[in-house]
């Protein structure tokens, strides 16, 4: 069967950056258009816990689990969302033969958040932040960002502009933030330090 999210593992820090007790499940990076998934209301941030009434221990598991369902089936499946445990039912689909997601490309004019060694503008349609710049050896290098990729939420928060990128940053209340980060055409979740200043 086929759900059609993206989904990766929830490290540690992932896991620290959400409030999670311990690092199980998957969670979902992106939603496919057109999926069961969508239509089941899920969101990027959501971290899949159950499914069927059994428990996902990470984010192969769950990719097993989904491809054993029969399409048409309803699952019911246990996420956290925003800190609180929900279930959502979704009936499994099959997959369709081209999933591909339309790449966005930007201009630069840059933000600095030199203790991340990121250098940030504004992408070209508006939605999310450009990484214009990726420090050498930087915590921002470190989790693998690059110049190009897009930054699209910051702590559960959609950002517009590099100072939303700041502001949630040094808002946030947790050691770790979550981002959501869009490379090419996949995209996904990392948990980085806090940015001081």
């Amino acid at each position: 069967g086929w759900l059609g999210v993206q989904i990766q593992p929830v490290t540690a820090e992932i896991a620290e950056s959400l409030g999670l007790a311990d690092s199980k499940g998957a969670i979902v990076s992106d939603v496919t258009e057109g999926s069961p998934a969508l239509a089941a209301g899920f969101k990027p941030g959501d971290t899949i816990l159950k499914a069927d009434g059994t428990e996902i221990s990470d984010a192969r598991d769950l990719s097993r689990k989904v491809a054993r369902f029969a399409p048409g089936k309803s699952v019911n499946v246990d996420i956290v969302r925003d800190g609180k445990p929900m279930t959502v039912t979704v009936k499994i689909g099959t997959m369709p033969n081209d999933t591909r997601v339309a790449s966005r490309n930007s201009q630069p004019e840059s933000t600095d958040l030199t203790s991340l060694g990121l250098k940030l503008g504004p992408a070209e349609d508006g939605a999310g932040v450009k990484i214009v710049e990726v420090a050498p050896n930087s915590v921002a290098d470190d989790q693998g960002l690059k110049a190009g990729d897009i930054i699209l939420e910051v702590a559960g928060n959609d950002v517009n502009g590099p100072a939303d990128v700041k502001n949630a940053l040094k808002d946030a209340g947790k050691s770790r933030v979550l981002m959501l980060v869009r490379s090419g055409e996949s995209q996904r979740f990392l948990a980085l330090p806090r940015a001081k200043g």
